[in-house]
């Protein structure tokens, strides 16, 4: 098990150098928690979906980044990463970014969920992103594999290119 918190005072430098040295592939449980990284790049995001990437034996993944820059180019790395996934239980997405998330970034695909068979829990949280109806249809498309899904939470606050037209797809 693994839980992480960083703030503002972290560089990519260091960011990088923690990704590299954590032996993570029998990690069951990963919690990061970023706050105000102002000074991380989209290197550093592409080697946590790389991070994600080798967690074999993941069962609960919660990644909780707010008011931290340069996320959006790098999120669909990191969604693309849960396909290595196939024993997650439990995933909590929540970005509050300052660099607004958009349709592009939240990209759930057909592949997203296809090996999370054992998935029971989602929360996702896209707090003041720029996802628009079109995006959430995309995203309940790939909802539709998760067959054993028992709660599923959901945080749009602030994302004003949805209507009911989009939450209707839900």
């Amino acid at each position: 098990k693994a839980n992480n918190f960083f703030n503002s005072d972290l560089t990519n430098k260091g960011l990088i150098k923690f990704f590299n040295q954590r032996n993570i592939s029998n990690l069951k449980s990963f919690n990061l928690i970023c706050s105000q990284l102002d000074k991380i790049t989209v290197k550093a995001w592409k080697m946590l979906g790389q991070m994600i990437n080798r967690m074999h034996k993941l069962e609960r993944l919660s990644l909780d980044i707010s008011q931290s820059k340069n996320l959006g180019l790098s999120l669909t790395l990191i969604l693309q990463a849960l396909v290595t996934l196939p024993h997650l239980i439990c995933l909590k997405i929540s970005i509050d970014p300052d660099d607004k998330i958009t349709d592009k970034d939240f990209s759930f695909d057909d592949k997203t969920f296809q090996s999370q068979k054992q998935l029971k829990y989602l929360s996702l949280s896209f707090r003041t992103s720029l996802i628009t109806d079109d995006g959430l249809s995309k995203f309940s498309n790939a909802l539709l594999q998760l067959t054993n899904l028992e709660e599923l939470e959901f945080d749009f606050h602030g994302c004003e290119g949805l209507t009911n037209e989009g939450i209707h797809y839900l």
